[in-house]
């Protein structure tokens, strides 16, 4: 047995490591959400603002977070209850909130389903993003890493925002990091979209709207020529697609402003029970999770802002960026963090990749895996191509896309 062939075992052996990893992560969030007891870190207000979408015409009456996550809860609340009537577990003379004081879990546990449906959309969007950034081994990494991170894990069977939240920022930084791809309408208006999304979310996703402005600035600047109508409209889209998901906002002024008033006072004085959390809270609590994993992240957050692509910079740039700003703020909880996380860890994964990227073995990788090896015409032209792209500045995954289209056009 060669040596090629142990290191393909080797490289099947990790990947299917990782593949069991993610499933068993999965698994757990599933399994997870009937472990419900009536101290198990649910929020008793996320519980009960989607009745109050139902009841009161959909109004939350609380604005602690933006509505989009209670319109969700609220709506599988809805599809629930009646298939719990199509199934005959309730009489058709019972009530919804007959039902819920009847007993609690019948509508816990969809909420929690939610989170937990959630979490595992995280895990297929960071294998998704990092596939897509560098190639299918960083994808498992970064989703087996978030499969098994302990935070995200809590979190994914809790009736609380935060794993809704993260899925929507997740999904508006990968829109957004395909910008300078592809600086085309449609790519600004999913930027705009998902940024909307993310915001409509949790108010901490209005971040997301400063990265679709930096990813028009990097573009436009930097040599490709995105007409600057693209940014307005996408900017009209987030407002829009933020307002449709929050209305009552709007609608119901003085409740907003009362409750984001309390969220907003967080970040300049110190909430109960949080004192002295200092500027390196979250950092230590990285470094708690893992030391290696906290090397990685600043390795690879600096590598690529400082030396990679516009997309790996934006990737790169925000978590660091969420970091930063969330360690500055006064009141602090390790669960603040979670967007930034399976960010980090994408950055983390790709790392390997980066590097080889930079010393010229990616691309070499990837030409002598596209060079067709039955013709010495076919191979002379991949070769040649090959060496151009060595000597090429690092590309983006769409001009390498394109380059790849070059070969058997």
């Amino acid at each position: 047995m060669d040596i090629s062939t142990l290191a393909r075992w080797g490289r099947n052996t990790i990947d299917v490591v990782l593949v069991g990893v993610i499933a068993t992560g999965v698994a757990w969030r599933i399994t997870a959400i009937s472990t419900y007891v009536a101290d198990s870190g649910d929020e008793w207000g996320n519980t009960i603002a989607p009745f109050r979408v139902l009841l009161e015409g959909g109004d939350p009456q609380t604005f602690f977070h933006p509505s989009l996550y209670y319109y969700v809860v609220a709506a599988i609340y809805a599809l629930w209850f009646q298939l719990l009537k199509l199934l005959s577990v309730v009489g058709d003379t019972v009530s919804m909130t007959d039902l819920f004081v009847r007993d609690i879990r019948y509508f816990v546990l969809p909420a929690r389903a939610v989170s937990a449906a959630s979490a595992i959309l995280t895990i297929w969007a960071v294998y998704r993003l990092a596939r897509r950034m560098w190639d299918r081994r960083a994808g498992l990494v970064a989703a087996a890493l978030l499969a098994a991170l302990p935070l995200h894990i809590y979190y994914s069977k809790t009736v609380r925002v935060d794993a809704f939240a993260i899925l929507m920022v997740v999904w508006a930084i990968a829109a957004i990091a395909e910008i300078p791809e592809n600086p085309t309408r449609p790519s600004y208006d999913k930027g705009g979209l998902m940024s909307g999304l993310a915001t409509g979310a949790n108010y901490n996703g209005a971040l997301t709207v400063c990265w679709l402005f930096l990813a028009h600035v990097g573009t436009y600047f930097g040599g490709a020529g995105s007409p600057t109508k693209h940014l307005p409209r996408a900017l009209m889209i987030a407002l829009i697609t933020f307002l449709i998901t929050s209305p009552f906002i709007v609608l119901n002024f003085e409740a907003f402003s009362r409750n984001f008033g309390f969220i907003a006072g967080m970040a300049a004085q110190e909430h109960v029970g949080w004192e002295g959390r200092d500027l390196l809270f979250y950092a230590r609590d990285l470094t708690a999770t893992s030391s290696i994993l906290a090397v990685l992240v600043g390795l690879g957050s600096v590598a690529m802002i400082l030396r990679g692509s516009a997309s790996e910079r934006l990737l790169a740039s925000f978590p660091l960026a969420y970091f930063a700003i969330f360690s500055v703020i006064s009141s602090k909880d390790a669960r603040f963090i979670l967007p930034a996380m399976p960010l980090f860890l994408v950055v983390a994964s790709g790392l390997p990749n980066f590097v080889r990227k930079r010393r010229g073995g990616g691309a070499l990788d990837e030409c002598a895996s596209r060079s067709p090896p039955f013709s010495a015409h076919f191979y002379s032209r991949a070769s040649t191509r090959c060496w151009r792209i060595l000597r090429a500045p690092p590309t983006t995954p769409s001009s390498t896309h394109r380059t790849r289209q070059s070969w058997h056009g």
